[in-house]
């Protein structure tokens, strides 16, 4: 196996066994645990869980994301020891620090980098203010780590040309995160929990093993880890319902909660496996149109599908907009549906993860917007070739004898031709303020509202603010792709006519 280039790092070696950020031993943690057969069989149960759900293919390079916690300790140990038989054809570390606990979290990238230099594997380090990010976006602290580490995580990757992102979640995380997801209310897809493997190359091979099992392993092999002591403090969800909950349960009515919920997991994926190809056709017929950050859907076929094949179908529209459902439940799904249903014509929904939902006439779309949008804005002192927002802008100026000898395009939306000397330079593209008016095309003597214009063509509401409004000093002269002003026309007399196409 070829490594990657061990990291340079001065400082002192890793801790020896049983130092850990608490100060608590490895012994304390791990005592009184149910112990393995033999310490052969963790290695042999990660393999098992890799070739089960096809995880890592020879000459794969894995980049491990390591915190310094037992987890993920334990998956680099034994990814490690592995390499070998699963033909790697590298392994490296990813450490990020999220700016959390202040200078703990500076020890746990220390201890990481130290780690890996001792092993002569790569490691990659970088971090965020990842409350900062929290403040800025409104998201729950869980999210908002999440978001961050993944992108340092992918971006990590792409820079190590490593296939495959290990990740350390084990059998009572994924036990923890079904059980909240029930609790709060989500589709009977999320019960599947967390996934093995994504489309993205992420891969979790030690879902198959509890964390006592993991605690063991090193002990009984004498690793060191690192311990966030915020994950033994009741301060959110997730950890209330580790430290106080799922111990009641296991005592009170099931010994075996983490393997039933883990189970569980394994049979609603299979049972989602199946729903995805049977919806595939219907998909198909469905989809009007899909581009970055829009799906457009056939609002009469998802509203004459059954409940729960439309929940189905727009939770697809929704994965396959933002990469994944997490952070919304089963109620948003309704939500959305409602909205489908309802005889109104426009509408709109907000949803988590600035996620739209909207009725447009014949049509419904889902849509992730833009947290900041640059504005629309371009200004045009003379005839010439422009770049806006992706757009290109071509203005070219002519003789003309008058409308007699002038034959329009009438079949493309997106040229216009004027008469020059009806402008007043310069030029601007804008997009749509409440409160436009202009003077459509044989309407004359008279000004019509955008917004009734928008209505009357039944122009869906979510494409309104993004289409190019083209003015002069004193009027709006064009709506791109719709209507041109009455005042700019071609008339008898004529001289110069300016041609406009936006592509």
């Amino acid at each position: 196996m070829e490594r990657f280039s061990a990291a340079a790092h001065r400082g002192s070696r890793y801790p020896e066994a049983g130092g850990t950020a608490t100060g608590r031993t490895r012994s304390q943690v791990g005592r009184d645990q149910s112990r393995m057969k033999s310490p052969a069989e963790f290695p042999e149960r990660v393999l098992q869980t890799i070739s089960r759900y096809h995880m890592i293919c020879p000459g794969d390079r894995v980049l491990v994301a390591v915190s310094g916690g037992p987890d993920s300790i334990a998956l680099l140990h034994v990814l490690r020891a592995l390499a070998a038989e699963l033909r790697l054809s590298g392994l490296g570390v990813a450490h990020f620090n999220h700016h959390l606990r202040d200078a703990a979290s500076d020890e746990d990238a220390g201890f990481v980098v130290d780690l890996c230099r001792d092993l002569g594997l790569d490691c990659r380090t970088g971090g965020e203010d990842v409350a900062a990010y929290q403040k800025g976006t409104g998201l729950s602290l869980e999210m908002a780590a999440r978001q961050c580490r993944r992108r340092f995580l992918l971006n990590a990757a792409s820079a190590a040309q490593a296939q495959k992102i290990a990740l350390g979640h084990n059998a009572n995380d994924q036990a923890e995160e079904v059980l909240l997801r029930l609790i709060r209310g989500t589709a009977p897809g999320g019960l599947s929990g967390m996934r093995p493997t994504t489309a993205e190359g992420l891969i979790r091979p030690l879902l198959g093993l509890e964390r006592s099992e993991i605690l063991q392993y090193l002990t009984d092999n004498g690793f060191p880890y690192r311990t966030d002591i915020s994950n033994l403090e009741p301060c959110c969800d997730r950890n209330r319902l580790r430290l106080r909950v799922l111990p009641r349960l296991r005592e009170h009515f099931n010994p075996k909660l983490v393997q039933t919920l883990c189970r569980h997991a394994d049979l609603a994926r299979e049972e989602e496996a199946w729903w995805d190809q049977a919806l595939d056709p219907l998909w198909r017929r469905l989809v009007i149109s899909e581009q970055t950050g829009r799906i457009v859907l056939q609002r009469r076929l998802l509203v004459s599908a059954p409940e729960v094949v439309g929940r189905r179908l727009l939770k697809r529209a929704l994965i396959r907009l933002s990469g994944s459902f997490y952070g919304l439940q089963r109620v948003h799904l309704d939500l959305l549906l409602r909205l489908a249903v309802s005889k109104r014509s426009t509408g709109c929904i907000h949803l988590p993860g600035n996620i739209r939902g909207r009725n447009e006439y014949d049509c419904f779309s889902v849509s992730v917007e833009a947290v900041a949008e640059h504005p629309l804005v371009l200004r045009i002192d003379a005839p010439g070739t422009f770049q806006v927002a992706g757009l290109t802008l071509k203005v070219s100026s002519s003789s003309g004898n008058g409308a007699s000898g002038f034959i329009p395009d009438r079949g493309d939306p997106f040229t216009a031709w004027m008469d020059e000397a009806c402008l007043r330079w310069p030029l601007t593209v804008r997009t749509w303020e409440p409160g436009d008016r202009f003077q459509p095309l044989g309407m004359r003597g008279r000004t019509k509202k955008l917004q009734d214009l928008f209505t009357d063509l039944k122009v869906p509401p979510s494409l309104r603010g993004r289409l190019p409004i083209l003015c002069d000093v004193e009027k709006i002269c064009w709506v791109v792709g719709y209507r041109m002003d009455e005042r700019v026309r071609i008339r008898n007399e004529t001289v110069r006519i300016l041609q406009i196409s936006v592509g």
